[in-house]
């Protein structure tokens, strides 16, 4: 009889195992900041906070497809008076452990977008092409609690990102980043 209650236990908590990882979809906004390196190894950058949006569909119990989109409102060189703003844009991979809560590792490819805002445009005159574009490469991971209270769970996220032709030089910076998490959908 003790096997039958112990079989029996753990078939259930395997269920429940198997539900809570049963979402499809994700979507999470976060906030965070960004800790860049020197730019050309010389030049300090303005330390900024970062906003944006991600939302993930998994493939599997382990595999996750993520799109991100980022906004950096100051992304300039300390100092100087052109201020810039930053949009991020990629996809990523991410492989997830089984744990609760989830650890994962991602790997992205998109990239940055910068725009002088318009008050640095009227200050200084028009400015013929004022948008530029980076490629992105972006490495990291974190920890999600998925479907905590319902729906809604959390996610802390720290990566590192790397423009390997900033303005003609390598530039990387460190994102740390957190926010809840909205999970929808079964397998």
């Amino acid at each position: 009889m003790r096997r039958f209650i112990g079989l029996s236990v753990c078939l259930i908590l395997a269920g429940f195992v198997r539900v809570s990882y049963a979402q499809q979809f994700e979507v999470h906004p976060y906030a965070g900041g960004f800790f860049p390196q020197k730019f050309a190894g010389v030049l300090d950058v303005k330390r900024e906070g970062l906003y944006g949006l991600k939302g993930g569909i998994f493939l599997t119990d382990r595999f996750e497809a993520e799109g991100n989109f980022g906004y950096i409102n100051d992304l300039r060189l300390e100092d100087t008076l052109t201020k810039r703003r930053a949009y991020i844009w990629e996809g990523l991979a991410a492989v997830h452990t089984l744990t609760s809560p989830r650890l994962y590792g991602s790997f992205g490819v998109g990239g940055v977008t910068s725009k002088v805002t318009s008050d640095s445009e009227s200050f200084f005159g028009a400015v013929s092409d004022s948008k530029d574009r980076f490629l992105s490469i972006s490495y990291g991971g974190g920890v999600k609690k998925l479907r905590k209270w319902g729906p809604v769970g959390y996610r802390a996220d720290v990566r590192g990102r790397t423009l390997p032709r900033f303005y003609g030089f390598r530039f990387s910076w460190l994102e740390v980043t957190a926010g809840l998490t909205f999970s929808w959908g079964e397998r």
